[in-house]
């Protein structure tokens, strides 16, 4: 996948691309187990390279390449039930995936017309991860509330990402802050989900988040 990553970035041939799209369907859905499931991460990660074509003269390319290869395998991994612990795996994949997209968000061009078409769709792809994250981490609780969570976290998530947008701070840290975000919003609704909310679990996320987000701050420089 790696090398077919490569050819259809580098060369934007349809002959490439369309190898690379069927190669990746066949590798998904064969064996057909769990496909449903984490479909929403695997369309993501296999339109990932429309939006990378911009890397092809970084230093960085080949990286990139090689982090795209394992990160297509151990979601392979976990829908074909390879890994005994999926749960703490699937949360860094869905970790991983969550600053990705937002970092790219952030990275894009925010005063061209397709402004608001970039910030719709990043809502939709965070409303889907949000809502099969919900579905692998608490496969006991309804889908109904499950959806009613996911829309909610996300239309807050969406109002966040508008205002970070505005803070003269690079993407990469734009996306670690937003990724914070959401893995906080993540665990309170696990907390609500189990009955495990309280005033520790509260605390606890304040402070990480004002510690981190501190750090994240520091760390930026602040060019307009």
């Amino acid at each position: 996948m790696g090398i077919l990553f490569f050819f259809a970035l580098a060369t934007g041939k349809w002959f490439f691309i369309t190898i690379f799209v069927l190669l990746g369907c066949y590798f998904y859905f064969v064996p057909n187990v769990n496909s449903r499931q984490f479909l929403a991460s695997f369309l993501i990660i296999l339109l990932f390279p429309a939006f990378l074509r911009q890397f092809l003269d970084s230093g960085w390319f080949l990286t990139i390449s090689l982090a795209y290869s394992a990160i297509f395998f151990v979601l392979l991994g976990l829908k074909n039930l390879i890994f005994i612990n999926r749960r703490p795996i699937y949360c860094f994949l869905n970790g991983i995936l969550v600053f990705t997209i937002f970092s790219l968000f952030f990275w894009s061009d925010k005063t061209g017309a397709f402004f608001f078409a970039k910030y719709v769709l990043v809502f939709f792809v965070s409303l889907f991860l949000f809502k099969e994250f919900l579905n692998v981490s608490s496969e006991s609780h309804s889908a109904q509330k499950n959806n009613l969570f996911a829309w909610s976290v996300s239309f807050l998530v969406l109002q966040i990402v508008w205002a970070l947008s505005f803070l003269p701070i690079n993407f990469l840290n734009a996306g670690a802050l937003t990724l914070l975000i959401v893995l906080i919003f993540q665990d309170f609704i696990l907390g609500r989900i189990s009955g495990s909310m309280d005033r520790k679990l509260i605390l606890r996320n304040i402070t990480i988040f004002i510690a981190l987000t501190l750090a994240i701050f520091g760390a930026s420089s602040w060019s307009l």
